[in-house]
């Protein structure tokens, strides 16, 4: 994987205020998001919209770290959608289909309109 830092480099990106940072990383964003958080990728960054795989408790529990990482730099959840047109619905043992995939979308307070 490539890492954000790496990307913003590359492409003379570093500094500038980026609208939207949309990922659909098929499971990565539970390592991408929080090294994001950690090397201060996210602070020019109004909004980002990620899916998430929520298929297990631990999957659950990261989700919940990134949230947790998220709320704690500023940034709110406005939206969250299930998606089970994507496939990402599937049969229990009681044969009722459960949904595990979500895209969130958080804004970063920094820049709302006040």
């Amino acid at each position: 994987m490539t890492r954000f830092t790496t990307l913003l480099e590359e492409n003379n990106h570093t500094g500038r205020i980026i609208d939207i940072l949309k990922l659909d990383i098929e499971g990565s964003e539970y390592e991408a998001i929080p090294d994001m958080i950690y090397n201060g990728n996210l602070k020019n960054v109004k909004q980002i919209i990620f899916e998430t795989h929520n298929n297990t408790i631990l999957s659950l529990e990261r989700y919940y770290s990134i949230y947790w990482l998220l709320t704690n730099k500023n940034f709110v959840c406005v939206a969250s959608e299930d998606r089970p047109h994507l496939g990402c619905a599937r049969k229990n043992e009681e044969r009722i289909y459960e949904i595990y995939c979500y895209v969130f979308t958080f804004i970063n307070m920094k820049y709302a309109v006040k």
